[in-house]
């Protein structure tokens, strides 16, 4: 008896691992379910182009420090594109985020109220014009590495007026 209560045990444990077993791919068992609920799809689209190429071109340090997380720092940062943030904007909050020792987030409620971010800088004792130009060093960055997500990526590269991305 004990061992027929054992066997079966064992078989429990077994079946329950195999459940839990997800492809190299990352199709569990309910990926069907999700595909047709939309939920993969709403997934992917939460990661700008630009919010990703932000998160590519800083450490997790200075994610950890500006308080974004450091595990997502591309779908936090896509809120705030999507919010109408530009990339040189998004860049110097960062910078002035880090320099103050406050969140990216906390900043972006004070621009969204009218404050400039010379005003902002300022008001934490950080010169702008040095934040300005290490902004524009971290432009070139960021910009390169947009230029190569839109390499790879599947998504339609927007255009411009002159033409040009």
């Amino acid at each position: 008896m004990k061992a027929a209560l054992l066997s079966s045990f064992f078989l429990l444990l077994a079946s329950r691992s195999m459940a839990q077993f997800e492809a190299g791919a990352g199709a569990g068992p309910d990926f069907m379910n999700e595909r047709s609920s939309g939920v993969v799809a709403v997934e992917r689209a939460t990661a700008t182009p630009l919010a990703l190429a932000l998160s590519l071109s800083y450490d997790a340090t200075t994610w950890a420090q500006v308080g974004v997380s450091t595990a997502a720092p591309a779908r936090e940062l896509s809120r705030l594109v999507a919010r109408g943030f530009y990339k040189l904007e998004l860049i110097e909050m960062i910078l002035i985020a880090k320099g103050a020792g406050k969140t990216l987030f906390y900043l972006s409620t004070r621009r969204d109220k009218g404050e400039s971010l010379r005003k902002i800088a300022e008001s934490y004792s950080l010169e702008f014009d040095a934040l300005y130009d290490q902004s524009v060093r971290d432009d070139r960055l960021v910009a390169s590495r947009l230029e190569g997500l839109w390499r790879v990526t599947p998504l339609k590269r927007p255009e411009t007026p002159g033409g040009k991305p």
